[in-house]
C-alpha cells in the first residue's frame, strides 16, 4: 500500500467491510439420518418426527428425490421412526448436511450442493456500500493522508463536517498519542469550549463522537479501537491493516465481540 499513490489505490483497492466470520466460512457438513420413502407415507412420518431444533432451523426437511420424498430424521434416529421404517421396509442412510446457516448469497448457493437450506434473514446486515458511500470514505482517506506520510487520523460527524484531523504525537514522554487518542482529545477540546460558552445542543449526545465516521491511515491499536468503542463512533475505516496490534480485525476484532455494548462498522481498503 505504502508506495502506491492516491490514483493508483482507488482503481486497485476496493473498500469492503470486515464481517463477523460466519459470514465469510466455508461449509461445515455434519452427519444426519435420512430415509427416502414415497410420497404417500410422507405427511404420516413428519408426524412422528422431533423439531430439527433451533441451531438447524435453516434446513429443509424434505428434499425431492425421483418420485419419492428423502426426509431427514435426525441426529440420532428414535426408535418411534426405526419402527416406522421396518415395519415399511425402508432403510434409512446417512447424508452429510451444512451444519450453519448460509448468510450470504454465495454461502446460499454453496451449502445448497449438499443439501436444501432456506434463507433465513440475520439480525446482523452488512452494509450496502454505495459509490457515494466509497467516495466519502475515499475524500476522508485523502484528508488523513494529507496530513502525513505516516499515520493519520481525520473524525468527521454525522453531517460530514470534519470534527478532527491528527497524526501520530507519541513519545518517550506521551506514549499513548497515537492518531486515534489524539483526534479523539481535539474532538472533546472542541465540546469543552461549547460547553464553557454554553452552546450544548440540546439534542447533543453525552458520547464524544456518537455517529461519527472515522478514517485512519493505519488500523488503529486495540488501545485505540477500545478508545473509538467507547466514544460511540458510527463507522471506521483504514488503508494499513497492523497483524501484530491492530484491534479492528488484525490482532483481535473488538466490534465483534459480544460483550460489548457498542459495535461500530468496521471498513478497510
Amino acid at each position: 500500500h505504502s508506495q502506491l499513490g492516491t490514483a493508483a489505490m482507488e482503481s486497485c483497492y476496493d473498500l469492503v467491510e470486515h464481517l463477523p466470520a460466519e459470514f465469510t466460512r466455508d461449509v461445515e457438513l455434519m452427519p444426519f439420518h435420512c430415509a427416502t420413502v414415497p410420497k404417500a407415507i410422507c405427511g404420516e412420518l413428519m408426524k412422528i418426527l422431533d423439531p430439527l431444533g433451533e441451531e438447524l432451523k435453516h434446513l429443509k426437511r424434505v428434499r425431492p428425490s425421483c418420485d419419492e420424498l428423502a426426509v431427514l430424521l435426525g441426529e440420532v434416529l428414535p426408535d418411534k421412526v426405526l419402527q416406522f421404517l421396518q415395519v415399511r421396509q425402508i432403510t434409512p442412510e446417512m447424508v452429510q448436511v451444512p451444519r450453519f446457516c448460509p448468510l450470504t448469497a454465495e454461502q446460499m448457493e454453496s451449502f445448497s450442493r449438499h443439501w436444501p437450506v432456506k434463507k433465513l434473514v440475520p439480525s446482523f446486515q452488512p452494509l450496502k456500500l454505495t459509490q457515494e458511500l466509497k467516495d466519502h470514505f475515499g475524500h476522508l482517506l485523502g484528508l488523513a493522508r494529507a496530513e502525513t506520510t505516516g499515520a493519520a487520523c481525520v473524525v468527521c460527524d454525522s453531517a460530514g463536517r470534519v470534527l478532527a484531523t491528527a497524526t501520530t504525537t507519541a513519545s518517550a514522554s506521551a506514549a499513548l498519542q497515537h492518531p486515534a487518542m489524539v483526534a479523539i482529545e481535539r474532538v472533546a477540546e472542541e465540546a469543552r469550549k461549547r460547553y464553557a460558552q454554553g452552546k450544548r445542543s440540546r439534542d447533543e449526545e453525552d458520547y464524544l463522537c456518537q455517529d461519527c465516521d472515522v478514517v485512519l491511515t493505519v488500523e488503529p491499536c486495540i488501545m485505540c479501537a477500545m478508545a473509538l468503542v467507547h466514544s460511540r463512533v458510527r463507522r471506521v475505516a483504514f488503508w494499513a491493516s497492523d497483524p501484530e496490534f491492530g484491534g479492528f480485525g488484525g490482532k483481535i476484532a473488538l466490534h465483534h465481540c459480544q460483550s460489548l455494548n457498542h459495535h461500530p462498522r468496521v471498513l478497510f481498503w
